[in-house]
């Protein structure tokens, strides 16, 4: 885990909180994709989930709090480091 993020709505606050790490896990995707469209947040185009709190050691990253994401953009983060990963067992 790199970070991890406390994701809500700010649209609709009774739905509770998320805590979500990223990259999120392969093992742990789509149970985590399930409990943000439970929440009716978690669309991959519509920057929807409210990002409460983060626990990063980038402190560039701080800068997410308070703001809203989209799904997708984790997306694009796990499917990096996916090929990150590959690349690297193939090269060494």
């Amino acid at each position: 885990m790199k970070y991890q993020a406390v994701l809500g709505s700010k649209a609709l606050p009774g739905v509770g909180q998320i805590t979500v790490p990223f990259p999120i896990p392969d093992s742990e995707y789509d149970h985590i994709i399930g409990m943000l469209e439970n929440m009716s947040i978690g669309s991959a185009t519509v920057q929807d989930c409210w990002v409460l709190e983060l626990d990063s050691p980038y402190p560039i990253l701080n800068r997410l709090v308070s703001q809203y994401v989209c799904q997708r953009q984790s997306e694009i983060v796990r499917k990096r480091r996916r090929n990150f990963v590959v690349f690297r067992r193939k090269g060494g």
